[in-house]
């Protein structure tokens, strides 16, 4: 930032307007600001400061208690800065919140009024209309803004990098770590390595989080379990195993005794099952021959039907003549009755068209023919006396507004005088309500900033709560895969388990007497494995064997989920800490929160629109003036208006008297005429439709007449024909029957049956047949295979399988339950070293995460974080550029460097200054420095800072710098090391202004501002 103008107007000691142009004094120029105390020197610092930030150089003095006393009370306060930032040119101007004498009286009686603080910004741009200054903002807390986003700087650390202000030079040298963190930040832009520090302590609190969940998981298991450690539920196991094989071997005795008992039951049950053959095949034989007199009776019944049916086609014709004959007759008696109707019809139909072809009606069809000739005739008079009626009115109302014109000019030179006492009054109305537009706005900010904060931290709070719960839905998932796991494994050991004992049953169901056992090679089988369950297949096997395959890949997935929202939920938590620790530092350090949102709109609203009402009235009041000659002139032309009207209205109404008496009075109005012919128009078009009416309906009663008595003609041929056909079918059905055999008509239809019956009575009467047939092959056959067999015991041989069956389940329950217990134990043991091997990697990934985020989150010795850690490098390179020119400035005898030690674990360290004194050898701190040592360093700490930010941000330039007094404190040596310094410094291209009484710098100086001070206020002189 390089000044390029300032204008001072009543402000501080310069009671008038005092413009300094530093574009005359020499480009890169170390120049002195120099008068006697109190002269104002220190005010050029603070015009600067607050045309940039609305503040003073110190910050002690508010922009307000800037106004000068010696200034006119007419005249306001006014600051305007113009500076360069690299090819860019703005210009700043500021008036703080002061009072001046009203112009007029106010209702309260005060004789000042209150004038808001107001600011502005312009860009320069030459291609620009007008002189080039284009304005970017007009608000205080705006321009503010926008000047700390273009020098980079808020007040505070303009006050410790570019403007060093009278009697706190030492403040950026004194700052503590935290302080001056928030300047390097600022500086450099190093937030983003605060944003890697936050997300490793998000991710190693993620891995915490996880480690605790496993450990907590190997806790359970073990209770479950009942033992201590892993080592005992596996020595519980290789117990269990031992039983286990004693088990098997008890197993296979009893599985070869049973399968002996339930080998001779099954051959019983064989030979019993013919004995219960030969008895159903007697019964059935039986049940068949006793229905056999039935069966004949069936086969009579259907000889009959068939019979009948050979009558059925005559029977059929008969019907249908007779139907016909029917239809026929009822067609004709229902002709009859139309033709009745019809006679009506034509009569009424006659007695209309003779009515209507009458003399009177045909006169009055005549007649109103004839009056819509006259009515339209008398169209074109009225629209003629309409448009005469028109233009008479129309200049009644000229005259009228004449008239009122005339009277309203007369008014308005009366009104103008009280409109202006009352544009004065709610002028200094507005005056106090429009004030406070600036101080409404900044608080508006601060209290959107607020909301803004408030809003996001909700949302991240939703986004947390719904990590959360998909980390709680993770959890059930990840419980559910586990137990389906754990059955679809148990599901397979026992589908596996019974594959391996129904081995020896498959087996013997293939051995056939004779042939060798492919097991032990015998021809002889005495006793067969059996197994009375259903068989397992390898099909089934291998089904259950991919179901346990498809649950572990679902466990393992819903594992990894879960570690992913595990993450995801400590990421967010992380979050939702910062945003409330912003939260909390938006509501101030007395933890008030801002006043409504809503409720400092509508106040800016109203401020707002009192200025803009208050901007309006001004305009108003100096037109009044001009309105009042304006009225005059105004007034003779009302009159003129008024004589002109008052001729053209008289001979219009003459025309419209002469126009009236060739049309009568009830149809003179368009409507009453278009009503009139209307009318006419309907009573003629009525006639008409009657007549036409009638002779349509007589013409068609004619015409459907003649038509009805042509279908009478051939309705009674229609029956005659119907009639001879029923008597022909009734001949032909009286000799089918005799041909048949049937005595009469009820013989034939008790004998009649449908088809569809017929030849369901023919397949019963067939099946019959068949079952009867087959009923004395199966006996033949049932006593056939019992000849020469007795019947076995069958209920001693079920009680001596069930025997054996019952031992077999009993080794068979205690096997079970001991493999039971094992696959418990098992499934335990699996689980145990599965936690061991995911607490492994996550404690392997925690050494690296957690390492990290410890040290960047300052738990690293030193209390230094990753972002502080960045910042000492920098503070370093400042601190070296700083050194060179303090041990020029000391004589060789001061270095500054960074305390590396934490002398408060509770503080935040690692940006700490400390002095090393070459006399010593030994560093202490800047604390100790005497006041001449202490303006040395904090001059060189300025000018070093000013060398490295220039090198590194490229984007904040520090082309200027001022220092208001601290040299009076230096020795001549030390001085002349100190000027050397701003030498070096103003020959690298930057400009230094330096407020000084000593004359030492007066001598060396030679490019000065001068501020001469008078009675009645100060002025500023350059010399260049």
């Amino acid at each position: 930032m390089k000044p390029l103008r300032l204008i001072l107007q009543a402000f501080g000691p310069f009671a008038g307007r005092e413009e300094i142009d530093f574009t005359l004094l020499p480009a890169g120029s170390l120049f002195l600001i120099s008068g006697p105390t109190g002269a104002g020197k220190t005010s050029i610092l603070d015009g600067i400061t607050c045309a940039l930030y609305g503040d003073t150089s110190g910050g002690e003095r508010s922009a307000r208690e800037m106004r000068s006393h010696h200034a006119d009370p007419a005249m306001l306060t006014e600051v305007e800065f113009e500076f360069a930032l690299g090819s860019e040119r703005y210009r700043v101007q500021r008036t703080p919140e002061q009072e001046r004498p009203a112009q007029r009286a106010t209702r309260s009686g005060d004789s000042m009024v209150k004038v808001p603080a107001k600011a502005a910004l312009f860009r320069f741009d030459a291609a620009a209309d007008g002189d080039g200054w284009v304005p970017l903002s007009s608000k205080s807390t705006e321009v503010t803004q926008e000047v700390t986003r273009l020098l980079g700087f808020e007040a505070e650390q303009f006050r410790q990098v570019v403007l060093l202000p009278q009697g706190q030079f030492r403040k950026l040298l004194a700052a503590g770590s935290g302080e001056r963190e928030k300047i390097l930040v600022t500086l450099f832009g190093t937030i983003a390595y605060k944003r890697v520090q936050d997300a490793l302590k998000a991710e190693a609190a993620a891995l915490s989080k996880r480690a605790e969940h496993a450990r907590m998981q190997r806790q359970i298991l073990l209770e479950q379990a009942g033992v201590d450690s892993a080592e005992a539920l596996a020595a519980q196991r290789l117990v269990l195993d031992e039983a286990l094989r004693a088990l098997a071997e008890d197993e296979k005795h009893a599985r070869e005794a049973d399968l002996q008992a339930r080998s001779a039951l099954q051959a019983a049950r064989a030979l019993d099952a013919r004995f219960v053959e030969r008895e159903a095949a007697v019964a059935a034989m039986q049940s068949l021959e006793a229905r056999q007199p039935e069966a004949e009776r069936q086969r009579s019944r259907l000889g009959i039907a068939r019979k009948a049916v050979q009558v059925l086609p005559a029977d059929r014709s008969l019907s249908d003549a007779r139907q016909q004959a029917k239809s026929a007759r009822e067609a004709v008696t229902m002709l009859s009755q139309q033709a009745g109707r019809l006679a009506d019809v034509l009569s009424a139909a006659m007695q209309a068209l003779a009515h209507e072809n009458a003399e009177d009606q045909v006169l009055a069809r005549e007649a109103a023919q004839r009056e819509v000739l006259r009515l339209e005739g008398l169209a074109e008079k009225v629209e003629q006396l309409a448009r005469a009626e028109v233009g008479l009115q129309s200049l009644q109302k000229l005259r009228a507004g004449a008239d009122a014109a005339l009277a309203a000019a007369m008014k308005d030179a009366e009104a103008l005088g009280t409109r202006r006492l009352e544009l004065v009054q709610r002028i200094e109305a507005l005056q106090p309500q429009a004030a406070g537009i600036e101080a409404l706005g900044l608080r508006l900010k601060q209290a959107e900033q607020h909301e803004r904060a408030r809003q996001n931290l909700a949302q991240q709070q939703r986004k947390r709560d719904g990590f959360h719960s998909a980390e709680a839905t993770q959890q059930r998932v990840l419980d559910q895969a586990t137990a389906a796991r754990d059955i679809a494994r148990q599901a397979f050991e026992a589908l596996d388990a019974t594959w391996r004992q129904a081995q020896g049953a498959i087996l013997a169901h293939h051995l056939h007497d004779g042939a060798p056992c492919p097991v032990c090679g015998s021809a002889e089988h005495p006793a067969p494995a059996r197994y009375d369950g259903e068989l397992p297949t390898e099909a089934a096997l291998k089904a259950a064997r991919e179901a346990v395959s498809r649950a572990e890949k679902a466990h393992d997935g819903a594992r990894t989920a879960f570690d992913t929202a595990s993450r995801q939920t400590a990421i967010a938590q992380a979050e939702v800490d910062a945003l409330q620790s912003a939260l909390s530092a938006s509501a101030g350090e007395d933890g008030a929160v801002p006043d409504s949102v809503a409720m400092l709109r509508e106040q800016l609203q109203a401020a707002t629109a009192a200025q803009t009402e208050l901007a309006a009235a001004r305009s108003q009041l100096a037109t009044l003036e001009t309105a009042q000659l304006k009225a005059a002139a105004m007034l003779d032309e009302a009159r003129a208006a008024v004589s002109k009207a008052t001729s053209e209205e008289q001979g219009a109404k003459q025309v419209v008297d002469e126009r009236r008496a060739a049309v009568p009075e009830p149809l003179r109005a368009p409507a009453a005429l278009g009503a009139a012919l209307e009318q006419a128009r309907a009573r003629r078009q009525t006639l008409e439709r009657a007549l036409s009416q009638a002779q349509s309906a007589h013409s068609k009663a004619v015409s459907e007449d003649a038509a009805l008595r042509a279908r009478q003609d051939e309705l009674q041929k229609a029956l005659a024909s119907a009639t001879r056909r029923e008597a022909d079918a009734a001949e032909a059905f009286v000799a089918a029957l005799a041909a048949t055999g049937f005595a009469d008509e009820p013989t034939y239809r008790d004998a009649l049956l449908e088809p569809a019956a017929i030849d369901m009575l023919a397949a019963e009467l067939s099946r019959f047949d068949d079952n009867h047939a087959a009923a004395r092959e199966r006996r033949k056959l049932a006593e056939a295979a019992i000849e020469g067999q007795q019947r076995p015991d069958l209920v001693a041989l079920e009680a001596m399988a069930s025997a054996q069956r019952e031992r077999l389940e009993v080794v068979l329950g205690e096997l079970g339950q001991r493999k039971v217990e094992r696959d418990r134990i098992m499934l335990s043991l699996n689980k145990l070293a599965e936690i061991a091997r995911e607490t492994g990697s996550i404690e392997a990934e925690y050494r690296v995460a957690g390492h990290l985020a410890a040290i960047a989150n300052g738990e690293n010795g030193r209390n230094l974080t990753f972002q502080r850690y960045v910042l000492a490098a920098l503070l370093d390179d400042v601190l070296r550029a700083a050194s060179l020119r303090l041990r020029a400035m000391s004589r060789g005898r001061y270095l500054l460097q960074r305390r590396d030690e934490v002398a408060d674990a509770r503080r935040a360290a690692g940006l700490d200054l400390e002095v090393m004194d070459d006399y010593t050898g030994r560093a202490r701190p800047v604390s100790t420095l005497s006041g001449g040592e202490g303006f040395m360093a904090s001059l060189a700490l300025a000018l070093g800072l000013s060398d490295v930010v220039q090198a590194y941000a490229g984007g904040v330039q520090l082309d200027t710098l001022f220092i208001d007094e601290g040299f009076g404190s230096l020795d001549p040596e030390s001085l002349d090391m100190a000027m050397k310094a701003l030498i070096d410094l103003q020959q690298r291209g930057r400009m230094v202004g330096v407020i000084s009484h000593v004359d030492e710098m007066k001598q060396q100086i030679d490019v000065a501002i001068d501020v001469v001070q008078g009675v009645r206020g100060s002025r500023v002189r350059i010399r260049a």
